[in-house]
């Protein structure tokens, strides 16, 4: 009781909703998994945007990519669920490289 878990994921799929995405470690999926296993969610973030995981899937490295986007977009906290966001559907929205969950036990 009271432990923190800290569970990130590289998740560099495009995210659908057709009609749930809950088969990979989207935002989620891991707050399904996580809740089911008994967790508390505190926090979940999005790692990157469409441009920052094209520009991984092409081997681009952090330092051919503007700071500023990096510094804007690096670790966005997502508070809804992602099914039930609008801004999810946009394409600069749907590519990103990874998860973050922080989550305890109660």
């Amino acid at each position: 009781p009271g432990g923190h878990l800290l569970f990130t994921t590289p998740f560099n799929n495009q995210f659908h909703l057709i009609p749930t995405d809950f088969f990979r470690y989207s935002l989620d999926g891991a707050r399904t998994l996580l809740t089911d296993a008994g967790l508390e969610i505190e926090a979940t973030y999005k790692v990157g945007n469409s441009a920052i995981a094209s520009a991984f899937m092409l081997g681009f490295g952090a330092g051919d990519i503007d700071v500023r986007l990096i510094e804007r977009k690096i670790l966005q906290p997502v508070s809804e669920p992602v099914g039930r966001s609008k801004r999810w559907g946009r394409p600069a929205e749907s590519l990103y490289v990874g998860t973050c969950v922080t989550a305890r036990r109660p």
